[in-house]
């Protein structure tokens, strides 16, 4: 890892030699924020973000909406980049991905409690947590005259966490006294700190058109945050397959092996083995393929489509499609239909207003907040 240091050092150095003093430096940044449910209202999610009380109509209605798999996510990022006059550019960011996987009878036991399946068993199999944060810093170059760009990034891990239920069942008895219990699961979690762990990462934007002479189409390869991190410290594992009749602890047991005893009698009841694992983290990068929109083309009308995903088995790969509105001269409003990620089917919108060196793009993958809310901002600026 000093080694991989001291080359990005000496490459960030030679981005600022031999500048070209008559060519423009550009400014961008981005920013983006999401979440999304395939079943769960937003306001519940909500209630989290910013406070508020989640009533019975809510959870009632998040419930009836679920299906056996469902899906919950948020992306968050903040980036900035600076292109140099000679066609370097230096970049920065910080980024998160939460995604979970969970059964409706998941749902229901976090927020119903195990009363409601009383004589009954809640399946919990496919119940899947990732979480990964970073930040990175990196450099790149302009590749061709479309714009094309690759850069070099090093990564500091913050915290990473990851959960799965392989298999997984409760059991409620009838006079309520005892919990059958029969699960098999995995749990891997990071300290969370500024500096966790340290890691590498590439970003490709490759654009190219179509090879048709009569009408020349503007497509994009997106690759993002592709690479790994090293955590400095080894993970915390922990291993979970048993099956379990759990009646409770009596008042004697109490007071006479203590809270301790009893806590370690039930983690050796359970079934959990606790244990140090490598620290390797592989970053959830994002790959895209793009039909764009070519501003330059006299159509008032454009489509776009294309497809995404995350290298992360909670995200669904995403389709959209949609048409492009020329407005006015630097000025385009956008619709459209996506389908994927974390949800289901949802309304786009966008639009973008540019006006000599600077540019503002507002973009949603959810217009109509249903299940939850995004939004995307994009300004650049040329000086």
């Amino acid at each position: 890892m000093k080694n991989l240091a001291l080359i990005w050092l000496l490459c960030f150095a030679h981005a600022f030699q031999a500048q070209d003093s008559n060519a423009r430096y550009q400014l961008d940044w981005k920013s983006n924020l999401s979440y999304n449910s395939s079943g769960i209202d937003r306001h519940l999610t909500d209630a989290f973000f910013y406070g508020g009380h989640i009533d019975s109509l809510i959870t009632a209605k998040s419930l009836s909406q679920l299906h056996s798999r469902n899906f919950w996510g948020m992306n968050l990022e903040s980036s900035l980049r600076l292109t140099l006059p000679n066609q370097y550019l230096i970049q920065g960011g910080i980024y998160n991905y939460t995604g979970i996987n969970f059964s409706k009878d998941a749902f229901g036991l976090t927020f119903l409690g195990n009363a409601s399946y009383m004589a009954d068993t809640a399946l919990l199999s496919g119940t899947k947590f990732q979480s990964t944060s970073f930040s990175k810093l990196g450099i790149g170059r302009v590749i061709d005259s479309l714009g094309s760009t690759i850069c070099f990034n090093l990564v500091a891990l913050h915290a990473d966490s990851y959960g799965t239920i392989y298999g997984g069942s409760i059991y409620q008895d009838p006079l309520i006294d005892s919990i059958s219990l029969d699960v098999n699961a995995h749990v891997r979690t990071s300290k969370m700190s500024l500096f966790t762990g340290v890691g590498f990462a590439i970003d490709l934007d490759y654009r190219f058109v179509s090879a048709d002479e009569e009408r020349q189409l503007p497509f994009q390869i997106v690759l993002q945050n592709i690479g790994v991190a090293k955590s400095f410290q080894p993970m915390q594992s922990y291993q979970v397959d048993s099956s379990l009749l759990y009646t409770g602890f009596s008042l004697q047991q109490f007071s006479a092996q203590g809270p301790t005893a009893l806590l370690t009698s039930l983690l050796d009841s359970l079934g959990i083995h606790s244990k140090h694992t490598s620290g390797w983290v592989l970053l959830p990068g994002m790959m895209q393929f793009s039909k764009t929109i070519d501003p330059k083309m006299p159509q008032r009308l454009q489509a776009y489509y294309g497809a995404k995903m995350y290298l992360r088995s909670t995200y669904i790969p995403c389709i959209y499609a949609g048409l492009d509105t020329r407005m006015a001269n630097g000025f385009h409003l956008g619709i459209g239909a996506s389908y994927g990620g974390f949800g289901g089917l949802r309304l786009q919108a966008y639009s973008q207003l540019q006006f000599k060196q600077w540019s503002l793009g507002l973009h949603t993958d959810n217009a109509l907040m249903h299940n939850g809310a995004s939004l995307y901002a994009h300004l650049k600026c040329g000086f």
